[in-house]
């Protein structure tokens, strides 16, 4: 997945905080709504006050982008997610990671 065609805007990040719906699973708050395209938008926020290292917030930002981008063929067409981290998050393995990631995906459908 290209970063720049499937990440989310700044006008869609509103939209989608303003309109869309929310799941919420073990270490995420996912955030989601449909827009008419066939395109996939996803973005990952992890929030200062969960984690103040910059470096770390992003360590945790591209394990999350890994594992979409190794389960994209699951996510529908025509959605854009944001996914928020939070503190419980920081503690857990990469493994319960990705799972929570994709039980999230499965709860969109």
């Amino acid at each position: 997945m290209s970063p720049s065609k499937n990440r989310v805007d700044k006008k869609l990040f509103e939209e989608v905080f303003k309109k869309g719906k929310i799941l919420k699973g073990k270490y995420f708050l996912l955030r989601f709504f449909r827009i008419g395209k066939d395109q996939k938008k996803f973005t990952f926020v992890v929030p200062s006050s969960v984690l103040k290292s910059a470096a770390k917030r992003n360590l945790f930002k591209r394990r999350g982008k890994y594992v979409l981008n190794l389960n994209k063929n699951k996510i529908n067409s025509g959605i854009a997610m944001i996914f928020i981290f939070n503190k419980d998050s920081l503690k857990a393995k990469f493994e319960e990671i990705k799972e929570d990631i994709l039980s999230l995906i499965c709860r969109v459908k």
